[in-house]
């Protein structure tokens, strides 16, 4: 007698099908969604403190995605068929929840391997020495003739009048670090695949 409720690697193969010979009283547990599960991950990814999925669907997909937004970061930690993800997200970089309207692939993969090729000037890296001695490094959000407003790589919002500064230095960089050589070429383009399938929903 095949005992049914073992997992499937302990079935044996081929899986031979026995005539019932009394009701079958079995609890099914259907497959979670591969598109839900890989919109759950990328938004534990991109959000702050950790965050539980329940049930995600395991598949080389998923796992794939999981495994490159580590090497981008996040941190995973599976408790049985859940999983934990401590995210690394912030405000300092772009919102990607619609990416895939705005950009092409062509132009998610040179930003994944070369972040400094075409830069969204909003993220120009900023540098400012204040005349007492501290130095601010960040992101520019507003300028005017006698002060600016950035926030620095700690997400802390800084308002600073520029007499007061003794340099202010903006440079054609990105913060974002290269990920060239670090995923493989099917890799990359799982990544580039997924990150071109988020796009806001049309009524």
């Amino acid at each position: 007698m095949i005992d049914y409720t073992l997992p499937l690697d302990r079935l044996p193969d081929p899986l031979p099908i026995e005539p019932l010979t009394k009701p079958f009283d079995v609890t099914i547990t259907p497959p979670g969604s591969k598109s839900i599960t890989c919109r759950a991950y990328i938004l534990a990814a991109l959000a702050e403190g950790e965050s539980q999925i329940i049930r995600p669907l395991r598949a080389d997909d998923t796992d794939l995605l999981l495994k490159a937004l580590c090497t981008l970061g996040a941190e995973a930690r599976w408790e049985g068929d859940n999983v934990h993800i401590n995210g690394v997200g912030g405000r300092l970089g772009p919102d990607l929840s619609d990416i895939g309207w705005l950009r092409s692939t062509r132009h998610l993969k040179s930003s994944i391997i070369d972040p400094d090729l075409d830069i969204d000037r909003r993220y120009l890296s900023l540098h400012i020495l204040k005349k007492d001695g501290q130095a601010i490094q960040g992101v520019p959000l507003n300028e005017d003739s006698y002060s600016i407003q950035l926030m620095d790589l700690q997400e802390n919002l800084h308002s600073l009048w520029k007499r007061d500064l003794e340099e202010l230095r903006q440079e054609e960089r990105s913060w974002m670090p290269s990920y060239q050589g670090t995923f493989s070429e099917s890799e990359l383009d799982d990544l580039v695949s997924y990150l071109y399938s988020l796009r806001r929903k049309t009524e």
